[in-house]
């Protein structure tokens, strides 16, 4: 079917819809990926805005679900809700994001945290690293 005479992809289509959009990119349809895009980014931007409070870090997510979904085309794992699917991985993408930036965070923490104890400003050094500049001394000496 010519692309203009394609009904129009919108966030409110029917799973029937978006299911007969995943067997045309699993066949490698552009066309197909792009009115899925076109339908679901704004949508899937807002979902994961909500979890993650920033409208550009939702993008970068969204736009990295998509790739994700172009690269393993061949095995799109929706069959029975493609709506559902989508909006289950993007919120999935925001539960890993927020997860990742609270360890990073926790990370920064302890290490200032040490660096405290230590009274140099500098982390403390890990247990394995003081052993081998001890026998490293050792062995100059």
């Amino acid at each position: 079917m010519d692309r203009a005479l394609r009904p129009p992809v919108s966030a409110n289509s029917s799973d029937d819809v978006l299911r007969a959009l995943g067997h045309r990119i699993r066949r490698g349809d552009v066309g197909a990926f792009e009115q899925l895009f076109r339908a679901m980014h704004a949508p899937l931007c807002e979902v994961v805005d909500a979890y993650v409070h920033s409208q550009d870090l939702a993008e970068d997510i969204v736009q990295d679900l998509f790739l994700a979904i172009w690269i393993t085309k061949e095995e799109l794992p929706w069959k029975e809700s493609p709506r559902g699917y989508l909006f289950t991985a993007a919120r999935n993408r925001a539960f890993h994001h927020l997860r990742h930036a609270a360890l990073v965070r926790r990370t920064a923490a302890e290490s200032a945290s040490d660096a405290r104890v230590t009274g140099t400003g500098v982390p403390a050094p890990l247990p394995d690293r003081e052993l081998e500049t001890a026998e490293s001394g050792r062995r100059i000496r």
